[in-house]
């Protein structure tokens, strides 16, 4: 097969869909999301394999991928911030540290790379040589659950890459 990863990945998104769970009774996972809640977030996230490390916290979830690199999470756009409901936005960010021995213009064109693998997602290079990816959902009304969950698969799927890339292995520190 020509490309092996994205078969694999095709077919984790499959499996995906046949074990997402009904978010309640009214609302199916293949109901349209005009919001995005905690509990979608959670359920989505829950279908990673190899499972995120999730902890809440004052500031979102804090999210570690089994290869120790570390994320944000935060539901933005609420109408109540407090209480995180109605919110129609979900951001990720995930720091990667500067590998080691790379120039300013190495890192530059590292980002440039990420930029073009994904369209759901941005990449930057900070004023400490430090590589910020930052992948956004919008609960619009066009996506469901399972778009949620695949949106999830595909930013794991990209994230290890982006490890991958720039530490040329799976980080674990």
């Amino acid at each position: 097969m020509k490309y092996p990863r994205q078969a694999a990945l095709h077919l984790m998104v499959a499996a995906c869909f046949a074990v997402l769970p009904v978010q309640a009774a009214s609302q199916s996972a293949n109901d349209p999301l005009s919001v995005v809640s905690e509990q979608d977030f959670l359920n989505a996230i829950s279908l990673l394999r190899p499972p995120l490390d999730v902890k809440k916290t004052d500031d979102g979830f804090d999210l570690t991928l089994p290869n120790g690199l570390e994320a944000n999470a935060q539901l933005q756009n609420c109408e109540d911030r407090a209480t995180s409901s109605n919110c129609r936005t979900l951001s990720i960010i995930v720091n990667l540290l500067k590998p080691e021995g790379k120039s300013r213009e190495e890192l530059l064109e590292l980002v440039n790379q990420l930029n073009r693998r994904d369209i759901h997602g941005r990449s930057f290079l900070n004023n400490g040589d430090q590589i910020i990816t930052r992948w956004t959902f919008f609960a619009t009304g066009h996506e469901s659950s399972r778009g949620l969950a695949t949106k999830l698969v595909n930013w794991d799927a990209f994230v290890r890459g982006a490890a991958a890339l720039l530490y040329g292995q799976q980080r674990r520190d």
